[in-house]
This record gives structure tokens, sequence and C-alpha cells, in this order.
């Protein structure tokens, strides 16, 4: 089960749009891309393979960079097609519940 679908979903669309994830610690706000801190779905973006890690040779020593996979945008173009397919009640619940 994933841990909040929101997050989950939101940090996919801004990976397909090229941003890297960036990920420092297992604390709260060790983890982000493009700006936005992910609190919970770091590890269901790596335990389904959604983000792969990359070298950054002009990164900083340990910390750790990934990129979007083929599976990634796979099951992100799908999300896509899913959320256009909700009600916006059913939106605002997600965006609350995660």
């Amino acid at each position: 089960m994933v841990s909040d679908r929101y997050e989950l979903f939101g940090a996919l669309k801004l990976l397909r749009r090229g941003y890297t994830l960036v990920y420092i610690s297992d604390t709260p706000r060790g983890c982000a891309v493009g700006g936005a801190f992910l609190y919970s779905c770091f590890p269901d973006l790596k335990k389904y393979r959604l983000i792969e890690a990359v070298d950054n040779p002009d990164g900083f020593e340990g910390i750790e960079y990934y990129r979007i996979t083929s599976a990634g945008f796979a099951f992100e173009e799908r999300l896509q097609r899913w959320w256009r397919g909700l009600s916006p009640w059913q939106r605002i619940a997600l965006r609350l519940l995660g």
C-alpha cells in the first residue's frame, strides 16, 4: 500500500517534467523534488522502481540524485488518466486524505 497517494502523484508529475529528486536523509525534510519536500513516498518510489539513482558529478558529496524510470513514466501516465476521471470532490478528498 502506498503511504500518500497524492504525494506520490505530485512527485511523479514533477519528475516527468524533468526535475531531479534529491535525497539527503530519512528525516521528514530529507528528500525533495522541484522544491517540494517528500515526507513519505520516497520508499514507494524506490520499491516500485519508479525512480533510479543517477550520477551527478557536479552534486554534493553524500547526497543521492534520482530520475524517473520508464516504469515511472508509464505509471504516471496511467495516474494522469485516472486523475482526469475523478470528480472535483474526489480530487479534494484525495488531496486531504492522501
